[in-house]
């Protein structure tokens, strides 16, 4: 829907929840709330995911060499 509808408005006024009931849905943050709604999962901003990703990275090269 054009405009500046908020997501979970427009999911409801849609008819989409009524057609995906009982089922689970992707979408983005803005459907927060609903249950039936998987949100993608969000990096964490400290350095956990950097250092995660620096030693898988480094394993690669390993098991590739």
């Amino acid at each position: 829907m054009p405009g500046n509808h908020n997501d979970r408005t427009v999911f409801r006024d849609s008819g989409a929840d009524r057609f995906c009931h009982g089922a689970n849905v992707m979408a983005d943050g803005g459907y927060q709330g609903k249950s039936q709604v998987i949100m993608p999962h969000r990096r964490p901003r400290d350095g956990v995911y950097h250092a995660t990703r620096g030693i898988a990275l480094m394993r690669n090269l390993a098991m590739a060499s």
